[in-house]
Order: C-alpha cells, then structure tokens, then sequence
C-alpha cells in the first residue's frame, strides 16, 4: 500500500489534510485533498481543478429572543442593485423629479435599497456619480453630492443618481452594499467569487447563487459544489421558512391555559423526537426540544403529526393569545427559521466556470470566508 492510500485509509476521510504528506505526494499521478487556500503545483503546468466545495457554519451574535431578535449570519453573497438603465436628463435638486438636460444622464429606473444602509457606487470606466437622491415610495426625501459611498436617510426606500460624463453600454456600473470594494457583477443574482493567485497571475470567478443562501448548522452544511467540468451546484442541508401569520395555526394547552402554537410548513425539515434538540436556528427563538415546550420553557422545534410538518414554539408573551391574536403578532414579528432538511437537495446553478490552477505555488481565496475542500490531479 503507497503512502496516499495508507493515509487516506488511516483518516477514514474522504479529504486529506496532511500538507507534509501532501508535499511529499506532489508530482504523483494520484488526487491530491486538502483543506486550506495554499497549494503547490509542481509538475510545471497547469492543472485543472477536479471538484471544490466550500461550506460555512452560520453564527448568530446573542441569544435570540422577541424582545431582542438575532440575526442568522449566512453566506448570502452581495448583488448588483443598478440595472444599468441610463437616460439623458437630471433631477430636480429641490424636489427630485426629472428635468431636461443635454449634458447629463440619470438613472432611468428607481434602485431598491434599505433605510439607514450604507452603500457603495462602484465605478469601473469613467462613470462618477455627482449627485445621489433620495426617496420614500414616490416621496422625494433629499440629496446629496457623492463620488462613492452614501447612506440613506431612516425612511428612504429607493434612489437615483445623475452624472456628467458620458455613459457607455461597456461602463460596469454597480451599486452595492457596503463599503468594500468588490468584483463587477450584472444586475440579478446574488454572487459570490473566489480568486486564483500565484503572486503574478490572478483570475476571479464569479458564482451566481440564484438567491439562494449558503447556511450551516453544526455538521449539516450546505455545499457550494464546482465539479471536473466547471459546472456549479448548490447541495442543500439546511432550509428555510419565513412565519409571517398568513399560515393555518393551532395551538395546544399546557398547565395553566397557556398555549404553544403549531405552524404547518410546507419546507421539509428534519422532524425531532420528543427529546431531541433540532439542528435549528431562529431569529428571535432558541431551538428546544418537545418536552422543554411542552414544560413551558420558551423556544421552537420541528415535528410531524401524521403526515404533517410543523414548529412548535413556546413564547411567553403570547402563551395567553387567541389564534387571532397570535397571527396579528406574526405579522408585526415574522419569524426566520433555518433547520435541518429531512432530505438533502441538490440545487443546479445552471452555470458554468473555468477554475485552473497556475503551475507553481497557487492562493485560492473566496469572498465570503468559507471553508474550501479541493480535489485536483
């Protein structure tokens, strides 16, 4: 038995971490595994990346509860929110409304954004952007000059800009959250991108995720999957349901009349006896198991009855509502739930990319800082 098949056999993995062996390997004609973002390719050309997963274990900052929500911190990649349509023309300093001009062009359509988010316009050609406005529905708000990044005021939910230089069909126009400074992307999806560097050389790929978010909860992970040819999936563990109060209720007493609620879902998650905790993370619940519930302590959990998939959930302050009541309370606190998916789906991206590694010493990075496990040859 070579020393790879013995190490392989010895971790019972299927990823090879061990970057000593891994140097020793170099040059074999055998798959090389390993987990981190520097590799080394010594046999003098470049090679092709056989598949490449990156995964990341969602957080939240706090313990979440009604009073005080945390947010499930997910790799949600960043978009575009310009859809590149220009017009000659300005708006109106005072009151926002389009004038004519023969010097400058504005955005032709509203750009959704969110209240008191700070935001970037990147500029790639020579666009710069003079002036930003600021609106609520079709309320004008204000304005203000910029070149780069803005903030919007506390009611404002959309914006236009106006410039006075010329705008070309080939000028990568981009309005982003954030201050960071990333890669081009097209109006639409929500992308992330990795970049492939040997010191001289560097190439970015850029990843459409279709709106979809890469989640993790312990050892269930979704996996972004790039295969031999190029070809991009999404491999999902983790689901996810947002409880708005529109959903067919019901409830069950406890001691005392009070009362936990079930939600029907239509997302299949993973259903939990009455003593397990779920692999689950909610905005403003801490998951629980039944019987915690059921002892009126508060949280959420999933399970099914008959042939139906609910969660759970125990909240204090609603432990005496009527249905009713609790469904006006949903509506004004939705309730954001990842958990474990019964059944993994695999999700095609319906894209394609070319990830090639340099001959010699190669840095693989991503934007998000997911985990990143490689097979190459």
């Amino acid at each position: 038995m070579d020393i790879f098949n013995y190490l392989m056999n010895k971790k019972g993995k299927n990823l090879f971490y061990n970057k000593k062996a891994l140097s020793y390997l170099i040059g074999k004609n055998v798959p090389h595994y390993l987990s981190g973002t520097e590799i080394e390719i010594a046999n003098g050309k470049n090679v092709k990346i056989q598949e490449l997963k990156m995964t990341k274990e969602s957080t939240q900052d706090g313990i979440p509860t009604p009073e005080n929500p945390v947010e499930v911190n997910t790799v949600k990649g960043y978009r575009n929110l310009f859809d590149g349509e220009t017009e000659l023309g300005s708006y109106d300093v005072n009151n926002g409304t389009k004038v004519i001009s023969s010097v400058v062009r504005r955005s032709a359509n509203k750009i959704a954004v969110q209240p008191n988010t700070t935001y970037s316009l990147v500029q790639y050609g020579s666009i710069i952007a003079n002036r930003m406005y600021y609106y609520n529905s079709d309320s004008f708000i204000s304005s203000s000059p910029t070149s780069g990044t803005f903030t919007t005021p506390s009611n404002c939910n959309y914006v236009n800009f106006i410039s006075d230089r010329i705008l070309n069909d080939y000028d990568e126009i981009m309005i982003i959250e954030g201050e960071e400074l990333k890669p081009y992307v097209p109006y639409g999806s929500n992308y992330i991108y990795t970049t492939i560097s040997d010191g001289t050389n560097s190439k970015i790929t850029l990843i459409p995720l279709n709106d979809n978010e890469i989640c993790g909860i312990g050892d269930y992970k979704d996996e972004l999957i790039i295969d031999k040819n190029g070809h991009c999936y999404l491999n999902k563990k983790i689901g996810k349901v947002v409880l708005n109060g529109s959903e067919n209720l019901g409830r069950e007493g406890t001691i005392n009349n009070n009362y936990r609620f079930n939600v029907p879902i239509s997302v299949i998650f993973k259903p939990m006896s009455v003593n397990a905790t779920a692999n689950l993370l909610c905005d403003k619940l801490v998951s629980k198991t039944r019987t915690e519930t059921y002892s009126e302590q508060q949280g959420i959990t999933p399970y099914k009855y008959s042939d139906t998939y609910y969660l759970q959930m125990y909240i204090e302050e609603c432990k005496q509502m009527t249905i009713t009541e609790f469904k006006a309370w949903l509506s004004s606190n939705n309730l954001i739930v990842y958990a474990e998916l019964e059944t993994p789906t695999l999700i095609d991206l319906n894209y394609t990319v070319d990830l090639t590694l340099y001959s010699g010493t190669n840095t693989i990075t991503n934007s998000e800082d997911m985990d990143m496990y490689l097979i190459y040859h």
